[in-house]
This record gives C-alpha cells, sequence and structure tokens, in this order.
C-alpha cells in the first residue's frame, strides 16, 4: 500500500509540473512569439513590427516611433467598418501630427500597396500614415482576430488601450489621452 501511494504521488506532481509548464508555454506564444515582456495586452510592451509606409516606400518599426503616443489601427479597403472610420483617423493624423503617430496597418497581406495607396488617394486620407503588414506577422504577433482593432501605445511602447471595432474621433482622442498624449 505504502508504494501505491507513493506513485500516486509521483503522478500527481509530474500532472502538476506538467500543467505549469503548458500554462507557461501558452502565456509565452499565444501571441505569436512575444515576450512576457512584449505582449499584446493593455500593461505591456507592444510587440515591435517592420511594416513599408505605402506612400513612401519607408519602413516603418514600431521601434523607431518611440518618444510619442501611437495609435497603431489594424484594418483593410474591403471592411465597412474600417472605412467608416478612416476619416477620423485622418483628421487625429493632421491634429495630432506634432504630438502622436496614428498609423493604420493594411491588415490583409493581399492587399497590395498600391490598393492602399490607391484607396487613400481616392478618399482623400492625406495625413494619415498607412503600412502595409505584406507577410500578415505584425496581425499576428498583436492576436488581432477581427477588423478594426486598435492599440494605443505610450511614448514608452507600452499598451494603455485596446479598442475593437470602428471609433469615433472623441474616442481616437480619449485613447490616445490614455497614451499619455
Amino acid at each position: 500500500m505504502p508504494n501505491a501511494r507513493r506513485l500516486i504521488s509521483v503522478v500527481a506532481v509530474a500532472v502538476l509540473i506538467s500543467l505549469l509548464v503548458w500554462a507557461v508555454y501558452q502565456d509565452q506564444f499565444s501571441s505569436g512569439g512575444a515576450t512576457q515582456a512584449e505582449k499584446p495586452a493593455v500593461g505591456f510592451r507592444a510587440p515591435d513590427f517592420l511594416g513599408v509606409d505605402v506612400a513612401t516606400g519607408q519602413p516603418v518599426k514600431l521601434a523607431d516611433l518611440a518618444g510619442k503616443p501611437v495609435l497603431f489601427n489594424f484594418w483593410a479597403t474591403w471592411c465597412p467598418p474600417c472605412r467608416e472610420e478612416m476619416p477620423a483617423l485622418d483628421k487625429l493624423a493632421a491634429d495630432f501630427r506634432d504630438k502622436a503617430y496614428v498609423i493604420a496597418l493594411g491588415a490583409d497581406p493581399g492587399e497590395s500597396g498600391e490598393l492602399l495607396l490607391g484607396y487613400a488617394r481616392e478618399n482623400n486620407l492625406g495625413s494619415l500614415t498607412i503600412v502595409r503588414d505584406a507577410t500578415g506577422a505584425a496581425t499576428r504577433r498583436y492576436g488581432v482576430r477581427a477588423i478594426p482593432t486598435s492599440f494605443f501605445i505610450d511614448a514608452k511602447g507600452v499598451i494603455r488601450e485596446v479598442r475593437l471595432g470602428a471609433m469615433n474621433y472623441e474616442t481616437m482622442v480619449q485613447g490616445l489621452k490614455k497614451a499619455g498624449l
């Protein structure tokens, strides 16, 4: 009987260790490879990304935007709520040009830079920085499941608010204020 109890204890400890390892693994890797310090959640450092500004052809990285709050909006041209909020994003970019970065990231890798740029020109989005994520890596790293999704990131790169769905101008300003505007 003592051997049976010992065996049960060993099995129970092994199961608990396995569950702990699984929980740590899930927390570490469920956000597309972001580390514990870098995670797409409020209070955590925002995952870095690399995209291309469709107007200039220049690379855009979150790390290069340090020093000002950032509104990072995932969208697509075929998304009605995304299209609805684009004029407000463009106005926000114009109004806070010197105080914050407003980035609209094309979340659909199937949409070319030319398509995104054409959409911006057709809709007079002259102040908004539109970035293409050609591989979908940023969308995966941020765990975006629906668009539009917006991340408000402070000047140190920490996420201060996440919003799902279309926003109006006032909501965007409130988010930037939470990010330190």
